[in-house]
């Protein structure tokens, strides 16, 4: 599979696939994967230009308006799907693991012989993963006998007897520890309204507004101004529009940023007042189409594609994080010419937006 994605890929580059004639076959491809999983982030994927006439329509200015300028409205949908790879256990290391089953990237080995209960200094005791002081065994001991048979059907025994007496109590606060392997938190992805995907990116311990603002700005550079599109769709706007307000950061200004319709209308509140003032889609009237009574854009496009991409989490649940952005990125080359050919059956003229006009003033 990895070699005959690598010789398509230096294909469409008209280039010539180089690797060392020396060495494990195992490792002999790394510095190819390697270099094309960098050239995929951000701008990379071949239909990150793309544009057709689902994801792009001309707004036409009603008659005796003061502007008479057309204006073309595009747009895209930011979404995360729960799928990962391990990853070290150090809160925002990137840093890749030199064994799937370590706990920490070389960079952090030490740690694994410091208590594993955050927060705690201590040196470990030999054969076990946490100090000495007894409520930080226990908790290992009792993390260990979880997955023990017995213990299983004993807590299915006990579930419906204890299900009213555990509403009673109160919840005790979730103790963070490096006991086992990590993942990533999610992937993020962002997509044209008619399913093309143009950029994916692996969140490693949160989907955070600091991390969603990081993608975008990467997908859509500042070397390429009118490379953006007119309006973002995102579930979390209102807490990213407020970080990037909060940040000072103006690379997105002219950008509407409304919330999914359909979380708009059930998970937001209407008393949160700066997300019915910035992120209501109501506010922007030329997405929505008064003689069909429909939203001019599909916006629940990044739910229907987790759908296809989140059948891959058993896939690649225990790649390295290099085998999985390079998979995770051919299975969307892949996708993507499936749905530009259906979009050339419906007759719906994809193509790509030339770097000139990209490369245009916004």
């Amino acid at each position: 599979f990895y070699i005959d994605a690598l010789l398509a890929d230096k294909h469409r580059q008209e280039q010539t696939l180089r690797v060392p004639h020396h060495g494990l076959q195992s490792e002999r491809f790394n510095a190819a994967l390697a270099e094309r999983n960098a050239r995929m982030e951000g701008v990379g994927q071949p239909e990150w230009a793309h544009a057709c006439d689902e994801c792009e329509h001309i707004l036409v200015p009603r008659e005796g308006a003061t502007d008479q300028t057309w204006k073309r409205l595009s747009a895209c949908v930011m979404d995360g799907v729960t799928i990962g790879h391990p990853h070290c256990n150090k809160w925002r290391c990137t840093e890749s693991l030199s064994n799937l089953h370590d706990r920490f990237c070389p960079s952090h080995s030490d740690l694994q012989y410091i208590c594993a209960i955050d927060n705690c200094d201590n040196r470990v005791t030999p054969g076990f993963r946490t100090c000495g002081l007894p409520n930080h065994r226990h908790f290992e001991t009792q993390k260990r006998q979880e997955g023990q048979a017995f213990l299983t059907l004993k807590r299915r025994l006990q579930k419906h007897a204890a299900a009213a007496l555990r509403k009673k109590k109160k919840s005790t606060p979730r103790v963070k520890t490096s006991l086992t392997r990590k993942w990533t938190h999610n992937d993020q992805l962002l997509v044209r309204p008619c399913g093309v995907i143009i950029g994916r990116k692996a969140f490693f311990d949160s989907e955070g507004p600091a991390n969603a603002l990081a993608f975008l700005i990467s997908t859509f550079p500042p070397h390429f101004p009118n490379s953006k599109p007119s309006y973002i769709f995102y579930d979390n706007n209102c807490n990213l529009l407020s970080h990037i307000f909060a940040s000072g950061e103006k690379h997105l200004e002219g950008i509407g940023m409304p919330v999914h319709v359909f979380h708009a209308s059930t998970k937001h509140s209407d008393t949160d007042d700066f997300c019915q003032r910035y992120c209501n889609p109501a506010a922007f009237p030329e997405l929505y189409d008064p003689v069909t009574k429909e939203w001019k854009f599909n916006t629940s496009i990044c739910e229907q594609t987790n759908v296809w991409y989140g059948k891959f989490l058993p896939v690649v649940r225990e790649m390295t994080a290099l085998h999985y952005n390079f998979f995770l990125d051919e299975m969307v080359v892949i996708y993507n010419d499936y749905k530009v050919k259906t979009l050339e059956k419906r007759g719906l003229k994809p193509r790509l937006i030339p770097v000139e006009e990209l490369l245009a003033p916004r």
